[in-house]
């Protein structure tokens, strides 16, 4: 049995233990409470070198971004995008007021035009306020591009993407997030695993990306998405039919759901977004050129022409170099209604001297046979857009596209040459692998339309042309007219371009039946019509019927302002230059709302013959109308115009006076010149109107001038306003709609309800208390109600909203304009 008789203690090893233990159990208190730190510096050091290896595919997938933006626009053939492109703007929607924090925005401009999103070209013109992207993406939306085709929608996204793929100080903290440039066509979408929705993206940008880079790009794109930095500019959704729209939208939907931190940037229909704006998408549509804009780009078009191609084409033909300066007085003298894609093809026409007419349609008929170098005959191309047509598809199987082009054949000679480049090209045993596959004469008529650009190619051998432009023109040439009938409603830019060429080729029947189907309050069809007969001659029977009803509504005083500003804005894009004619007698209409249409109407056209009727209409009685005549002035570049509107500012009301400094922000050359020097006069109004004008100039050079008005104006009142302009270029832009709340987190709405004693619950559209705030709330609660039932398109909101378009108050009118606008463009 053991005992403790023999036991014994020793004493060294006793206290070696007790000193080991010790300062075990120390170390381990130290290590516990130092855990947290540890465990961060180790994470610290696993995420640097996560980041440190994901630098290179990042970087990598930045610059097979950039490339593939800067190849993505209409003259890639001729110039990278960062030579030739104008900065895209968008289209200012009305202020979204909260009438807790209510905000005040003067702009003379809202007192004589609506919103026009159906003619952005029109409301640029007299300076309607725009935003940059970069603008519109701080309200925390994601942003759905509208505009006609050929308005610019994919440029846009091409900038946005270059921007942020080389992270450019322009592009501020947006530089940060990780750009996923995408057609919408190279996203395989269709029966996803929902538990994998990064997938589609993952396979779409490795088709393109360095070949080093792919085993590291499911890792990083995973990485970002779940950081929530990245932001998708997907382009192409306006070429969608409806069927394929819902699908790439629930697909959408489903992306922001489980990532709820990424942005989406779009293209999409102007006249179809359906269910993008329930789940966090805000339309905005693509501004029109300034004239100053325009000018720089034909400028700037002459000189990288001359400088690159022109000085090689007159060494080779001996030909005189065309003076950009001529080109640019010819083109850019005429105030016409183009869109950028028409202005592009017109000054490459006008610089390679191959236009054949003076209608648009010409200048694209140029362009498709350059582009191809007369190999491919317009009928071929026609064959494919027809086919897309009948199919409601963007796109064909390159199998199909084949087929189609079966029966005909290339000239002998360039048949000849083709077939000789694939013998050299492809090796003797290669030869024989793929005999039996010759290239067919369609094939070499589809990789001609694919050098050429006219035509891409996507994800599963589809194939799409590259602007619904080209589908609608070549499909609508080779119609025929008994075969065609009105639209109910139109999905897709290309359903709309089809229409557009048809006016033109084949208005016979259909053009009637369409708009005497037109509604109240949208009148869709009149609108689509006014734009769509733009590049008819001017003999066209389509050009009379359209303008006919036009001007019927026009004239109509029952129809409210807002609708038949647009319907002026649509007569005056038609570039009919008769229509002066008819705005220079309606100036002496006896209503006071015709004259300032007519004042408008002539400025659109720019008719120097006018200019005198205009200034008679500084006098007039009614303040709307002097303004509208003095922004119709500010249109013209004449020294009798520019004089009336600087004695505006000198010696008229003060309505009129801040109308004036307003319409001088216009002309970045000469008009904030002006404004500059008007800081200097003697007369404290005159002084206070140049503060104004330059309080709606966003350059940062302002910043400095008001900083030394606000100091060392001899005035009180010029003093206050400079700096009342300083202190409102610190708040929000109120033109920049915030994303919008659930009615049961908005502050007003909650106390509106709780006036009638009751509660909103979450989910609850709350849309009985909107319609009472519209019935029976202040002005600013009847704005607030009308941003939140826009997303609503019932006929008892439409009815409720439709009446305001007749009120006194301008901001309610706008507004109700705004909102019947966008549930035009919504089904839900």
């Amino acid at each position: 049995m053991f005992g403790f008789d023999n036991f014994a203690l020793d004493r060294l090893s006793f206290w070696l233990g007790f000193i080991g233990g010790t300062l075990f159990w120390l170390l381990i208190n130290r290590l516990w409470k130092g855990l947290p730190f540890i465990r961060q510096t180790i994470q610290q050091l696993i995420e640097a070198n996560r980041k440190k290896r994901m630098s290179g595919v990042e970087s990598a997938l930045r610059q097979d971004a950039l490339r593939r933006a800067q190849r993505n626009h209409l003259s890639a053939s001729l110039f990278s995008l960062d030579e030739i492109v104008v900065e895209p703007h968008l289209l200012a929607p009305p202020p979204a007021i909260d009438p807790q924090t209510p905000i005040s925005v003067e702009r003379y401009v809202s007192r004589i035009l609506p919103f026009l999103p159906e003619f952005p070209d029109f409301a640029t013109r007299f300076g309607w306020p725009r935003l940059t992207l970069f603008e519109a993406l701080q309200g925390g939306s994601h942003l759905a591009l509208l505009g006609n085709a050929g308005s610019g929608k994919s440029t846009a996204l091409a900038y946005l993407t270059s921007l942020i793929a080389r992270q450019d100080p322009k592009a501020a903290s947006w530089g940060d997030y990780f750009p996923i440039y995408l057609h919408i066509l190279d996203l395989e979408y269709h029966n996803i695993n929902k538990k994998d929705l990064i997938e589609p993206v993952i396979k779409a940008l490795s088709s393109t990306a360095p070949v080093t880079s792919l085993p590291q790009i499911p890792g990083f794109i995973r990485s970002v998405f779940q950081e929530g930095r990245v932001i998708c500019i997907f382009d192409g959704l306006d070429e969608l039919n409806k069927e394929q729209f819902l699908s790439i939208k629930s697909y959408l939907n489903d992306l922001v759901s489980q990532y709820p931190s990424i942005r989406l940037v779009v293209s999409a229909s102007n006249q179809y977004i359906d269910g993008l704006n329930l789940i966090g998408f805000e339309p905005f549509v693509i501004a029109g050129w300034t004239k100053d804009e325009l000018t720089s780009f034909i400028n700037r078009w002459g000189v990288l022409w001359n400088n690159l191609i022109g000085a090689t084409a007159s060494q080779q033909q001996n030909l005189e170099i065309l003076d950009n300066l001529l080109v640019t007085n010819w083109l850019g003298y005429d105030p016409l209604f183009y869109t950028p894609f028409q202005w592009t093809i017109k000054v490459w026409g006008a610089f390679t001297g191959d236009l054949q007419g003076v209608e648009e349609y010409a200048a694209i008929t140029a362009f498709l046979n350059r582009a191809t170098h007369y190999r491919v005959p317009l009928a071929a191309m026609s064959v494919i857009a027809n086919q897309m047509i009948q199919e409601q598809s963007s796109s064909l199987d390159y199998s199909d596209a084949e087929k189609l082009l079966s029966g005909f054949r290339l000239e002998h000679e360039e048949e000849t040459r083709l077939m000789d480049e694939e013998k050299t090209t492809n090796s003797p045993s290669l030869q024989k692998e793929i005999g039996a596959k010759a290239v067919t004469s369609g094939g070499r008529i589809l990789s001609i339309l694919l050098d050429a650009s006219i035509l891409t190619e996507h994800q599963g051998d589809r194939l799409r042309f590259s602007s619904p432009i080209w589908v609608g023109y070549l499909a609508g040439y080779q119609a025929k007219a008994s075969q065609i009938s009105p639209p109910q409603r139109m999905h897709s830019s290309i359903e709309e371009e089809y229409y557009h060429y048809l006016t033109i080729f084949h208005p016979e029947n259909w053009l009637e039946n369409y708009l005497q189907r037109d509604e109240s309050p949208f009148y869709t069809n009149l609108l689509n019509s006014l734009r769509w007969i733009k590049d008819t001659p001017s003999n066209h029977p389509a050009r009379s019927l359209v303008l006919k009803k036009g001007i019927s509504f026009l004239q109509n005083e029952m129809l409210p302002d807002s609708l038949r500003v647009r319907i002026l804005a649509g007569c005056a894009s038609s570039n009919d230059s008769t229509l002066t004619i008819l705005f220079k007698q309606l100036i002496d209409n006896t209503s006071s709302t015709m004259r300032s249409l007519a004042a408008l109407g002539c400025g659109a056209l720019q008719d120097t013959k006018t200019i005198p009727n205009l200034i008679s209409l500084l006098n007039d009685a009614q303040p709307e109308t002097r303004i509208a005549a003095c922004f119709a002035l500010a249109c013209f570049d004449n020294s009798e115009a520019e004089k009336a509107i600087l004695d505006c500012i000198h010696f008229a009301d003060e309505s009129l006076r801040l109308a004036a400094a307003e319409t001088l922000t216009m002309d970045i050359r000469k008009g904030h010149a002006r404004l500059k020097e008007l800081t200097q006069s003697e007369d404290l109004l005159v002084r206070r109107s140049a503060v104004f004008g330059l309080s709606l100039i966003q350059d940062d050079w302002v910043v400095d001038l008001l900083e030394k008005i606000a100091v060392e104006d001899s005035q009180w009142v010029v003093r206050n306003a400079a700096g009342q302009a300083l202190e409102n270029r610190q708040k929000a832009n109120p033109y920049i709609p915030p994303r919008q709340k659930e009615a049961a987190d908005t502050a007003w709405l909650i106390a509106f309800a709780a006036k009638r004693g009751v509660g909103i619950s979450k989910g609850d559209p709350a849309i009985p208390f909107l319609l009472d705030a519209l019935a029976n709330g202040s002005e600013d609660e009847k704005i607030a109600a009308m941003w939140f039932l826009r997303h609503h398109r019932q006929e008892a909101v439409v009815n409720q909203i439709y009446p305001l378009l007749y009120s006194h108050q301008i901001e309610l009118r706008d507004t109700a304009n705004y909102a019947l606008w966008f549930m035009s463009i919504c089904e839900n």
